[in-house]
């Protein structure tokens, strides 16, 4: 369901939001919801007055799991987090979110990155995440049990942190996080701010955790567009997986055959 201040605003079970243009809400955010086996994915996201995603119920004392977050783009110009995992009270069980593949855009002067609160076996693998230079790029705010983050690329975040305080890079990886991620190399956007597609040479290109699964193995194709034109290719067919949310891959050059006439791939 809608509500007047989010584009997207839900409360319940096996539900897939996909493909969508969430743009422009006044108020409110790109997406808020909660509740089990959601799929969140190929959405872009962007000009909203708050954060991307906001996720926040801390006394219902229900079960969330299984949540898929993928393939989506978010572009933000707010001084807010990309996505929001309040559990602050911890009555609730937050389990099994997967945050995989996804470009993050924000370069708004005091604008974070993530904040998870009391999540278990929550998944932050092959994501972009571009900030300000002074910005936090993850929080870890409570019990993380189980938590996986790895194999991200991080450009202009200043540090990260925890329920005990600030962590540069190196105290963060002590900790068991991004061990095979990337910190302060540029992802080459072909156009940032409004064309997240990799350019040659990209750090992107083929480093990414290929291992994560048929579910979310195809990334947007370069010539995608929202909502109508959404088209996706299988990563397995292009080498490694990338990481962030396009796959990039070179086109297929004509062949010359017999008599001067050309043939493609």
């Amino acid at each position: 369901m809608a509500e007047s201040f989010h584009n997207v605003y839900t409360y319940g079970d096996n539900l897939t939001i996909t493909e969508n243009l969430l743009t422009g809400s006044n108020n409110g955010c790109g997406a808020r919801f909660y509740g089990s086996d959601i799929d969140f994915s190929y959405n872009y996201i962007s000009g909203n007055a708050l954060r991307p995603i906001y996720v926040s119920i801390d006394t219902d004392s229900l079960t969330h799991q299984n949540v898929d977050i993928h393939h989506n783009i978010m572009s933000s110009s707010v001084d807010n987090y990309f996505i929001l995992f309040d559990n602050g009270a911890a009555t609730s069980v937050y389990s099994d979110w997967y945050v995989y593949n996804n470009t993050f855009y924000n370069t708004t002067a005091g604008a974070d990155g993530f904040y998870v609160q009391n999540m278990t076996n929550f998944k932050f693998v092959n994501n972009i995440v571009v900030l300000d230079d002074a910005a936090i790029g993850f929080i870890t705010a409570g019990d993380e049990t189980g938590a996986v983050v790895n194999y991200n690329i991080y450009y202009n975040v200043d540090r990260f942190a925890t329920s005990t305080g600030y962590k540069t890079w190196t105290q963060w990886r002590v900790l068991g996080y991004d061990a095979n991620s990337i910190w302060e190399d540029n992802p080459d956007f072909t156009t940032p701010g409004t064309d997240f597609t990799l350019l040659t040479g990209s750090p992107a290109i083929n480093t990414g955790d290929s291992t994560l699964g048929a579910t979310y193995d195809d990334a947007l194709h370069s010539t995608s567009t929202w909502p109508d034109g959404v088209v996706t290719l299988n990563q397995d067919d292009y080498g490694l997986w990338e990481i962030g949310a396009y796959v990039y891959f070179t086109p297929a050059l004509p062949i010359q055959g017999a008599a001067g006439n050309f043939k493609l791939n």
